[in-house]
């Protein structure tokens, strides 16, 4: 399994949205079940940053795309630290 499959297993673990995952350049695209473009993101950011962070980034793009707040996390992990699984190490 390559890093970019890693994260996004980490992302599919804490949304409620089904999504995909596909190195496009230099960025990686995420595409909703259907096909439908949601975000692009620099492959070396995508890999920086944990899968809570780039769920954040989701979130946003859907926000701009809908015209309204939008959150697909399972659970609010607003009093996390940035992995929220850290505290299980």
């Amino acid at each position: 399994m390559n890093r970019i499959e890693e994260h996004m297993v980490g992302i599919w673990q804490i949304t409620n949205m089904p999504l995909r995952g596909k190195l496009s350049g230099d960025n990686v695209v995420i595409e909703s079940n259907n096909g439908r473009q949601i975000s692009s993101i620099p492959q070396a950011l995508f890999l920086a940053l944990e899968p809570k962070e780039i769920v954040e980034i989701i979130d946003r793009d859907l926000s701009k795309i809908s015209g309204e707040p939008v959150s697909i996390l399972r659970t609010d992990f607003s009093g996390h630290r940035k992995n929220p699984f850290s505290s299980q190490n």
